[in-house]
């Protein structure tokens, strides 16, 4: 069980990392284009920003010894939920596109 565990933590910590670049080169991407609306460049900055503070919190939490407060949680499934904002914005904003 250990075992499972350990590798929840290492692909949650990778898993997070590579939403956290792709959205963060897909922000500067669309900021730096003039043919994209500038709330979806906002969109994923706030999404990076998001999982990064849920990245540091999980470190935190698992390889320091303290309970899990409220706050790691919240920031946890707002960056969930924002992660989900941000790919139906796209696929709307693409669908409109065609």
């Amino acid at each position: 069980m250990i075992i499972i565990y350990k590798i929840h933590e290492v692909v949650a910590i990778s898993g997070c990392n590579t939403i956290s670049v792709t959205a963060c080169l897909y922000g500067v991407i669309e900021y730096r284009k003039s043919a994209f609306p500038k709330i979806l460049a906002i969109s994923s900055i706030i999404t990076d920003l998001l999982f990064c503070i849920f990245i540091l919190g999980f470190i935190i939490v698992e390889y320091i010894i303290i309970t899990p407060q409220k706050f790691v949680y919240t920031v946890e499934w707002s960056a969930f939920f924002s992660l989900f904002f941000w790919l139906i914005a796209h696929g709307i904003y693409f669908i409109k596109q065609r």
